[in-house]
């Protein structure tokens, strides 16, 4: 499931049924993106993104970046 967090716990037990100690581990599934709708009502200073949030679990965050840049990721 997307934006899931699972947890394991492993041990190694030998052919007397000796067990080592457990090994834990966690982890996360990403969150499904968001589908962008396009943008409207793109004026001189501003515009409107559109877009519709995905089958994610309640409490999904979301980010958005707004830059001038077209790889805002490395200017």
């Amino acid at each position: 499931y997307a934006n899931t967090t699972y947890y394991f716990s492993v041990a190694g037990i030998n052919n007397n049924g000796v067990a080592t100690d457990y090994l834990a581990r966690a982890t996360s599934t990403l969150a499904n993106m968001p589908v962008s709708d396009g943008f409207t009502e793109v004026y001189k200073s501003s515009v409107q993104f559109n877009w519709s949030a995905p089958d994610n679990p309640d409490g999904t965050l979301y980010r958005v970046y707004v830059s001038t840049a077209q790889d805002p990721f490395n200017a």
